[in-house]
């Protein structure tokens, strides 16, 4: 990424099974103490699907704010999807 200080997240991804146990919340968490404290990074940013709505709710939940919106970013499921540009400052 330009910034130096900035990372992306591409993905994170729990098995259906394990979910709601907080182990994203988990991963997430470890992610971000890895991030701030081994490399120096002051924001993080990541993309969601605009109707996620469970994975919206998570970002959320974790403190990630909407920077902006792309129309029809990804084509999913046979149609284009908006995105949702979110970042957290760490």
């Amino acid at each position: 990424y330009q910034e130096k200080d900035a990372a992306w997240i591409s993905s994170i991804a729990i098995d259906s099974q394990y979910q709601n146990r907080g182990y994203g919340s988990s991963a997430l968490n470890l992610l971000l103490c890895f991030l701030e404290q081994k490399k120096m990074i002051k924001c993080v940013y990541l993309a969601v699907i605009e109707e996620n709505q469970q994975g919206r709710r998570f970002w959320d939940k974790h403190g990630f704010q909407v920077l902006r919106k792309i129309e029809k970013h990804i084509k999913l499921q046979d149609r284009q999807q908006n995105a949702i540009i979110m970042y957290k400052k760490i």
